[in-house]
């Protein structure tokens, strides 16, 4: 059997394991060592013990909470055991040829290399009983077992916490009297000409699903999924306003609101929907108050405003115990409102954290899209949670089906539903009459790569033309479709790396032309207040950031986000602008659309929080422009070399951010997509065969980021792998 030194060393070298886990190997290793003599331990058992604890870290970071004792869950005669697909995708992510990184002769290595891992890992697995049974001595110092199943200790901690949490907050109560339950239905029928509505625009009332959720939510915590576009922050809306309704009758002051997601991109989007919704709601001397809450507008000395937070600056830190500030012995207000959203990308450890904070007598709404990616950590708890019976059984699980984005004729909906539902896909070749799976419009030749029905940035465009072209996108949110291997006008075939930069230049042209020219040497009216020509102008600007968005599965390689951010900033940034040498700091200039990566606090940024590099006239500082709510500035006004606001803008001087903490972000991964919504997307799938990341959760997140159109590049093969291979991360939560 191959030593477990020699298997460490090999998962370490195709990126199966990460070196974190180098530090409690060893531990155990040691703890073994110890003890070998005295439980007649030989070495080849000492091996496979550490190797079987090996293959639970790679699981982890994976996404696993813990790794079954069953070895025919784990490696089985047809290769689809949780560590046989974990060795079949790291083998397909070395020997990918796309980007040709290995020789013949390494490739063959790699081959033989991947065979001991697989082989080694067998050889460990027939020592499982007695490696169990080794037991105590070791587990009980690192793990848990529980239901034949190996958790990390903190995990095991963190899923126990979670049940017993979810227990505590979600036993039935009712929250309002009969009377006021009456009134709130009567309201909430849109044919009632005492609605609380203001049917106005596009809306026109609640759907009878979304009432269901107001009415439960009126009375219960619950648990709310559905896909984008399908009402739940408006449902969510009209929850908030008739419990502080309640509140205002009762005499009350208003509870403490918190809104919260994983990412400061969600929870600011979570608040702007929000905010923005209470245009739905009539002002009357009932709701002025409640409305002016819910805004910010006013705030006594005893009620804190409605504030959006990411999870980690909600608990806040306790820099006395390095853990949070808010936790299970010190709890958040008692009678608190939370609403946390996107609530699929939170991981165990920091669902557990919240969930133990929260006080009995809260009330918490988690929203979330079931269908989409897990979380970047360990776990899947948002899966878990929608399929627990108890919470089913109670009716505190709603799901909300209908987009009201989306109508079920757009090509984008009608594409998600194939994806979810594993059905075969269907597209029309454009270049021939040919129908093939793909319900999407299919171009053979890059030449034919065009962006359609885009909303065009011409200021002499008629309104009346804008406005068309702008519900036809609305409407039709077509989908089109471009091959990775794909032949020039003589038919020949045209490299991977040239097609992508070839659509890559057009796809630059079309949104970021001018971005670097806008964003420069910006001219205000007045830079003591906004008018609504400088709030135009900022606000054109700042659409750069959401207008278009090129979204990859992969950081490296030639359709890794790297790449792309830089071949589109090499072809709309320019070092001069005007015959004027731009300010550079670090390489870093006027235009760049970024994103940042880390929670700043001081500053008041946060990981998802996403900007544009901008310049004043006469000022050669460079600014990262985000839009956001921020305590750090009181008041608008322009302040030369300064953090400052205009309107809904912050402006940070760049020098303020380390680089480490921000990056390009014309192009970003599906996962940190999550949360958004673009007006035009381009997806871009892997296209070996095997890639791990050609999963449905994926395809379904990428393609659900749109408002508008979106754009495909990969081929029939990837897309329906990717529509067939469902992502499943072993949590347990509530088995």
């Amino acid at each position: 059997m191959l030593s477990y030194d020699k298997f460490y060393e090999l998962l370490l070298k195709y990126r199966m394991i990460t070196p974190i886990w180098k530090y409690e190997l060893e531990l155990i290793k040691n703890e073994l060592e110890l003890i070998k003599n005295e439980l007649e331990v030989s070495d080849t058992e000492k091996d496979a013990y550490l190797i079987l604890f090996a293959i639970y870290f790679s699981l982890v970071d994976s996404g696993n909470a813990c790794m079954s004792l069953d070895d025919k869950v784990l490696m089985n005669n047809e290769e689809n055991g949780k560590w046989d697909i974990q060795i079949s995708g790291a083998k397909t992510l070395t020997l990918s040829t796309d980007d040709s990184k290995y020789s013949t002769e390494e490739i063959e290595l790699a081959k033989a290399e991947f065979d001991s891992i697989k082989n080694a890992s067998a050889d460990a697995f027939k020592y499982l009983d007695k490696i169990i049974k080794l037991g105590n001595k070791i587990i009980g110092n690192f793990f848990d077992i529980d239901n034949d199943y190996l958790y990390l200790r903190k995990y095991n901690q963190a899923r126990k916490g979670v049940i017993s949490s979810i227990k505590r907050l979600y036993k039935n109560y009712v929250a309002i009297d009969s009377d006021t339950l009456t009134k709130v239905t009567k309201e909430l029928d849109s044919n009632n000409q005492e609605t609380i509505y203001n049917l106005k625009g596009k809306f026109k009332g609640l759907s009878n699903k979304q009432k269901d959720v107001v009415i439960s939510g009126i009375n219960n915590n619950l648990v709310i999924t559905g896909g984008p576009g399908t009402g739940k922050t408006t449902a969510i809306l009209f929850i908030l306003y008739y419990l502080l309704y309640n509140e205002m009758k009762a005499g009350k002051s208003f509870s403490n609101v918190y809104l919260a997601a994983a990412s400061g991109k969600a929870a600011s989007r979570m608040k702007e929907s929000i905010i923005n919704g209470l245009d739905n709601i009539k002002e009357t001397s009932d709701s002025k108050p409640i409305i002016e809450k819910i805004k910010g507008d006013t705030k006594k000395n005893d009620e804190e405003d409605i504030e959006e937070f990411t999870i980690h600056r909600l608990l806040g830190n306790d820099f006395e115990t390095g853990g949070f500030k808010y936790n299970k012995h010190n709890k958040f207000p008692n009678n608190s409102i939370f609403v946390i959203d996107e609530a699929s990308m939170i991981d165990i450890c920091l669902f557990n954290s919240l969930l133990e904070a929260i006080p009995d007598t809260a009330r918490i709404f988690i929203l979330g899209d079931k269908d989409q990616l897990p979380s970047v950590e360990v776990g899947a708890v948002f899966a878990d949670l929608i399929e627990w019976d108890l919470l089913k059984n109670n009716k505190q699980v709603i799901k909300l089906d209908v987009s009201i984005r989306f109508t079920s004729n757009t090509s984008i909906y009608k594409l998600a539903q194939e994806v979810n539902e594993g059905k075969a896909l269907n597209y029309k070749d454009k270049d021939s009459d040919k129908v093939e799976p793909l319900t999407v419009n299919h171009f053979n030749n890059a030449d034919n790569f065009k962006l359609e029905k885009v909303l065009t940035k011409d200021k002499k465009l008629m309104k009346k033309e804008f406005e068309k072209e702008e519900k036809d996108r609305i409407d039709t949110c077509p989908v089109y479709y471009y091959l990775n291997d794909i032949k020039d006008k003589d038919g020949n075939i045209i490299k991977q790396k040239e097609n992508i930069e070839k659509i890559i230049e057009k796809w630059s042209n079309e949104f970021y032309k001018t971005v670097q020219k806008d964003c420069s040497n910006i001219k205000l009216k007045d830079d003591t207040k906004v008018n609504d020509e400088d709030y135009k102008l900022l606000s054109d600007i700042f659409n750069y950031t959401d207008d278009a968005k090129v979204l990859c599965c992969e950081n490296e390689g030639i359709r890794g986000v790297k790449t792309i951010n830089k071949l589109i900033k090499k072809a709309v940034i320019k070092k001069k602008i005007d015959n004027k040498e731009a300010i550079s700091l670090s390489n870093q200039y006027p235009g760049q659309v970024m994103m940042i990566n880390k929670n700043n606090k001081s500053l008041n940024l946060y990981n998802g929080d996403t900007g544009i590099l901008v310049t004043f006239e006469d000022d050669e500082t460079i600014y990262f422009m985000t839009k956001k709510t921020t305590n750090i500035v009181s008041s608008d006004g322009y302040i030369e070399d300064d953090i400052f606001k205009l309107g809904n803008f912050v402006f940070y001087p760049f020098r303020l951010i380390t680089l480490s903490e921000i990056d390009l972000a014309y192009a970003i991964t599906v996962h940190k997509s999550q949360g958004s919504d673009y007006n035009s997307i381009l997806v871009i799938l892997p296209t070996t065969p095997g890639h791990p990341l050609l999963n449905r959760q994926i395809l379904y997140t990428a393609i659900t980021r749109t408002k508008g159109n979106t754009y495909i590049l990969s081929n029939p093969n990837s897309l329906n792998e990717a529509k067939d291979r469902l992502l499943e991360r072993d949590t347990n939560i509530f088995k």
